[in-house]
């Protein structure tokens, strides 16, 4: 094999790692949809927290109502008596009429009451409707992006699965000890170990090489390395 072939065959295995390398970042950036899911948190609490609200104010107006039913059926019944004359004694009749009063009072406290709660009930009820709707639009956002980082990461997998292959491929055709020479590099040139040479320009660190080098490069007869960045270049043909 010669140096052609065998750099022919090297600069194809770093292409398709430089693929890999391309696809492991892209997979880093997707959106995970981290905001929408947390957006999706908050709306999820913020509905629980009304729904509980609601449930403890039915509660409490239920109760109120309650009460209030049995005060005006106690007031009834006490003024039922004394308008009966059945209660003759004076005292006894002062006693009623304060208990009717009393309760007129309490009766007045509790419509104020239910009304309040009527009210308030009311206002969160709207409230959690609203919250309802937020927490599906929360959900739909969220599961929009989780879908689309599922097809994506599904795409990428395919695409990693294929350039395993081809790298694969690749690795069969380098002879051993440029191979070791190529991985060295990687580890202390961030991944990139051979360059082109476009224009006579290195395309890894982007300096114009000399004359001599490009030409030594071009004819194929060592490994020529970057005067600059230490890269094996390679001249692809026109």
């Amino acid at each position: 094999m010669g140096i052609q072939t065998e750099l022919e065959a090297l600069y194809r295995l770093q292409e398709i790692d430089n693929a890999i390398a391309d696809l492991r970042r892209e997979y880093a950036r997707l959106d995970r949809g981290e905001a929408e899911r947390k957006a999706y948190e908050e709306a999820k609490a913020a509905f629980s927290t009304l729904q509980e609200t609601v449930k403890k104010l039915e509660t409490e107006l239920r109760d109120a109502e309650l009460e209030l039913k049995g005060v005006e059926s106690k007031r009834a019944r006490e003024e039922a008596r004394l308008k009966s004359g059945a209660v003759r004694s004076p005292r006894e009749l002062q006693a009623l009429e304060a208990e009717v009063e009393a309760l007129g009072r309490q009766r007045s406290r509790l419509d104020e009451k239910v009304l309040m709660l009527m009210e308030a009930l009311e206002q969160r009820r709207t409230e959690e409707k609203q919250a309802r709707q937020s927490l599906s639009i929360a959900a739909k956002q969220l599961q929009s992006k989780i879908d689309a980082f599922n097809t994506a990461a599904t795409r990428m997998k395919s695409e990693s699965q294929e350039l395993a292959e081809a790298r694969k491929e690749a690795l069969a055709k380098v002879p051993s000890n440029l191979l070791r020479t190529y991985e060295r590099l990687r580890e202390t040139k961030e991944g990139v170990a051979v360059a082109a040479v476009i224009h006579g320009i290195c395309t890894a660190c982007h300096l114009t090489l000399p004359t001599n080098t490009v030409d030594r490069a071009r004819r194929y007869e060592t490994f020529v390395y970057c005067d600059n960045c230490g890269r094996i270049l390679y001249v692809p043909e026109d």
